[in-house]
């Protein structure tokens, strides 16, 4: 397949991920982030009124989320041409998933996100810093993974990491309640999660469409 017609393909899979994506984070991760805000004006935090109205706020997560799917269309065609995946839905899943494990999974484990007012105890740059590296040694684990165990061992590797992801939440964490801490993260994961899940069917679905009429 051309460089082009991946990026169709990705560009169409991650639409349907976008989709899968944002549907969780507004019937979901809207309402905790709500509780996580109210709390912050409870306890005083928010001295100053916050400068986007959470109409604006929720019209930029829509914006924020359409712009990291088509930046991840890219990655990923540029990843197949790259490397020659050929053009089967088994290679589209193997490629989701290790995008999924490198870019999700590790970096929740090592820097899970935090809600509003939360406090995990490290600066702000030291996080950025852990998260990019994260998704570096994610990308590493994901190559490794499927070069050794193909799509059924980065599978089970995914499975692992998304329980340990589970159950990390609420550690180590202050400026809110646990359980707060923990739902943001849960749905922030689940969001990302139900990208990759949709952006991996819609890709075997147009690879198998792209078969049949071959």
């Amino acid at each position: 397949m051309t460089p082009f017609g991946w990026l169709r393909v990705g560009l169409l899979a991650t639409l349907a991920g976008f989709t899968a994506a944002l549907a969780v984070g507004l019937t979901i991760g809207e309402a905790i982030l709500d509780r996580a805000i109210a709390l912050e004006s409870d306890v005083g935090s928010a001295a100053e009124a916050l400068p986007f109205t959470r109409g604006e706020q929720r019209a930029g997560l829509v914006l924020a989320q359409l712009a990291v799917a088509v930046g991840v269309a890219f990655v990923l065609a540029g990843v197949a041409s790259v490397a020659r995946i050929a053009a089967e839905p088994v290679a589209w899943l193997r490629l989701a998933a290790g995008a999924a494990l490198a870019l999700t999974v590790v970096p929740a484990i090592v820097v899970p996100p935090l809600p509003p007012g939360a406090d995990a105890g490290i600066a702000a740059g030291a996080r950025q810093g852990l998260y990019v590296a994260a998704i570096a040694a994610g990308a590493v684990a994901a190559y490794a993974g499927l070069r050794r165990a193909g799509l059924r061992g980065i599978a089970l590797t995914l499975a692992a990491g998304v329980l340990v992801a589970a159950i990390a939440p609420g550690r180590d964490v202050t400026g809110v309640p646990a359980e707060l801490a923990r739902d943001f993260r849960l749905a922030s994961i689940g969001g990302q999660l139900a990208f990759w899940l949709a952006t991996g069917a819609a890709g075997v679905a147009l690879l198998q469409r792209s078969r049949a009429r071959a």
